[in-house]
């Protein structure tokens, strides 16, 4: 996690616990949780609209594609005649 090891989480866990004391760590570890979930719902939010944005110009390069076809007509093959009889 972040590129700490266990003995480092352990240490910082041991600094917040004297610094905030037992009684307001559990308050604490709330606001966090809040924070990172608010945070998580955030950046799925900004990543779904990137990906929306990014899937607008295809979809509207496919309907045109489609639209198209649509008006384009198969082009049928005329007989060729090799009679040269005058």
């Amino acid at each position: 996690m972040f590129g700490l090891g266990f003995g480092e989480i352990v240490v910082i866990a041991l600094v917040v616990l004297i610094f905030l004391g037992p009684q307001k760590l559990p308050v604490a570890a709330q606001h966090l949780g809040r924070f990172i979930r608010e945070f998580r719902k955030a950046t799925d939010a900004i990543k779904q609209n990137v990906e929306d944005a990014a899937a607008e110009p295809i979809n509207e390069t496919k309907k045109l594609h489609n639209a198209t076809m649509e008006l384009v007509k198969p082009i049928e093959p005329t007989p060729i005649n090799n009679d040269t009889t005058p």
